[in-house]
């Protein structure tokens, strides 16, 4: 789950953590430790990597005890569909045309 922080308007990226949440949460559930997912250090290493509007929403979510790794990864699937959108591809290429 480590890497260099993600832009909101890079889908590609945002899906293949997306993936990978759900790949590791699938492996994780087989096991029977699911809830080693939600530690700290976990939800720390998925969460610095984050664009700054996911990051906003899950605060709320942790305060209210609610901060797990599954609802991490529905707000990560949630912007991963909103990047590959036809919006969503619309603001990278004009991200592009700025430089």
């Amino acid at each position: 789950m480590q890497g260099p922080p993600i832009r909101a308007w890079d889908g590609k990226e945002l899906t293949i953590l997306r993936d990978r949440m759900f790949n590791c949460e699938s492996v994780y559930e087989s096991w029977g430790r699911s809830e080693e997912l939600n530690s700290t250090d976990v939800l720390m290493k998925v969460f610095v990597r984050l664009p700054y509007k996911v990051k906003t929403q899950f605060i709320p979510l942790e305060r209210a005890g609610q901060g797990t790794f599954q609802e991490l990864r529905k707000l990560v699937d949630s912007a991963a569909r909103d990047a590959e959108s036809q919006h969503g591809k619309c603001l990278v290429s004009s991200k592009t045309r700025q430089r």
